[in-house]
């Protein structure tokens, strides 16, 4: 332990590299958050070479816990082994880490998942050699003991407890980091406990609740009442009008503007956008929708919500908001004088006390800190 530091743990990421660099990057972006120190192979490996296993090994020691990522390919597989023995580095580094008694805690591609690239299943070796014609039976040979091999692998890491499948990077960084959270907690005697963190799940639920239906009034279904419709069942895709400036024309007092019809959930790969429409357009229901789907996401219950629905890569914190709600609490802490409150109408903090407030009267245990926090983060859409 003297190579260790008494409050900072050292997470070992493990996992074949050209097929899931991105999912490296998620696991290295959550290990972060938990606040432990990330090693990869990148750190040490020059681009494109396989380091010598004793050197792998060596990183091994000077970790405190391995999360190892698995999805379809097996991997390099070390020439310094025992006579008849043939495992993957993923494996000899579990293996390592698991002979000194440090977990191994195991994320394994979802096998219903549909989109994984083929080339990135073992499979496609063969069958991009026999479009090449570069096939031979030592290849088939090769690639048939490399799929066998990865299933006797996941098999190993299911049998050791700690594991949990992904469908894409979002749902990887939350399971990761959550893994490691509870890990960190197992963990007492030998590092700080991190104090935990807002736990925005009551307001998650109640804005997917609150997003998730629409209510249409004038139908014979009571006095008083609505027809609650789920946002999915109802909504239609729509299209806008993007206004678009001309680069040339830039520095002009008056801007030519030019127009093109654009899906409207493309609008939603601009850092700012204004939905403009008549009445009964659809506006509201187009931000409901959109924090519908991250909700889905950021709970867990349709992980690849925000990516099939929205095309977002990265499923955003929603914060939703009313205006005329805004704008009545500015208003009535004004009359109030109250000393808590900004003293500018215009100050962007107003935001940070309306929902500070509003997470008070709605119980979600959320205070100013954490809407600060996220407000000033980049992992947030405010609808």
């Amino acid at each position: 332990m003297d190579k260790k530091s008494p409050q900072i743990p050292v997470v070992f990421i493990s996992s074949t590299v050209e097929d899931l660099r991105p999912y490296r990057a998620a696991a290295k972006e959550a290990v972060i958050s938990a606040r432990c120190l990330p090693r990869m192979m990148e750190y040490f490996a020059a681009e494109g070479k396989n380091p010598p296993l004793a050197e792998c090994m060596r990183h091994i020691d000077d970790c405190d816990v391995l999360v190892v990522i698995v999805a379809n390919r097996y991997g390099w597989i070390p020439k310094e082994q025992k006579k008849g023995e043939a495992k993957s580095i993923t494996w000899l580094e579990c293996l390592h880490a698991g002979s000194q008694e440090k977990e191994v805690i195991a994320f394994i591609l979802d096998p219903n998942k549909k989109d994984w690239p083929p080339e990135y299943n073992e499979e496609n070796i063969i069958a991009k050699a026999i479009q090449e014609g570069t096939a031979t039976p030592e290849l088939f040979a090769s690639v048939q003991q490399a799929v066998k091999d990865l299933k006797d692998f996941k098999k190993w890491l299911n049998d050791r407890g700690v594991r949990a499948d992904f469908v894409n990077t979002h749902d990887l960084h939350g399971k990761v980091y959550k893994s490691l959270v509870e890990w960190r907690e197992r963990q007492t005697d030998r590092f700080q406990s991190l104090p935990k963190p807002s736990d925005p799940q009551l307001y998650l639920e109640w804005l997917r609740e609150e997003s998730g239906y629409i209510d249409i009034r004038g139908l014979q279904v009571g006095a008083g009442k609505a027809n609650r419709f789920g946002i999915e069942e109802l909504y239609i895709p729509l299209t806008t009008v993007s206004m678009l400036s001309e680069a040339k024309r830039a520095l002009q007092r008056e801007e030519r503007l030019e127009s093109r019809r654009v899906e409207l959930h493309e609008v939603l790969q601009s850092p700012r956008a204004a939905i403009i429409g008549e009445p009964g357009a659809g506006k509201t229901t187009f931000l409901k929708r959109i924090a519908f789907a991250l909700c889905q996401t950021l709970q867990g219950i349709e992980p690849e919500a925000a990516e099939k629905r929205l095309g977002l890569k990265t499923a955003y914190f929603p914060i939703y908001i009313r205006l005329f709600e805004l704008i009545q609490h500015i208003t009535r802490c004004e009359k109030r004088n109250k000393s808590d409150c900004p003293t500018l109408a215009t100050d962007p903090q107003w935001l940070v006390h309306f929902l500070s407030e509003k997470s008070s009267s709605q119980e979600w245990k959320l205070g100013q800190d954490f809407w600060q926090e996220k407000l000033s983060s980049d992992q947030v859409i405010l609808l």
